[in-house]
């Protein structure tokens, strides 16, 4: 009984050894590492893009504020930002 035991023991010890040992090529094979890394670049890209339409809503947020036409921001999350354009111009009513 014990000698199985030790021996069942051991052979787990082997097999996740030659896990251990392989799991790079498995990795490699499976593209895993490659998937991982285009994953990243892509998150970074996202981030980017998100920057500069932030970037770009505050610069349309100073120009309409400067111009007189209101806009208003959704303030629930940096986002979900979706600009609405309202005229203030009294001028334009009964045209």
């Amino acid at each position: 009984m014990e000698e199985a035991l030790t021996g069942l023991l051991i052979g787990i010890l082997v097999a996740v050894g030659i896990f251990l040992i392989t799991r790079e090529f498995w990795c490699w094979y499976f593209k895993i590492n490659k998937t991982l890394g285009e994953l990243n670049m892509q998150n970074q890209m996202l981030a980017e893009q998100n920057a500069t339409l932030r970037r770009q809503t505050l610069i349309m947020a100073e120009w309409a504020k400067q111009e007189g036409v209101r806009v208003q921001l959704d303030e629930e999350s940096p986002s979900k930002r979706t600009p609405s354009r309202q005229n203030t111009d009294s001028g334009s009513e009964g045209a």
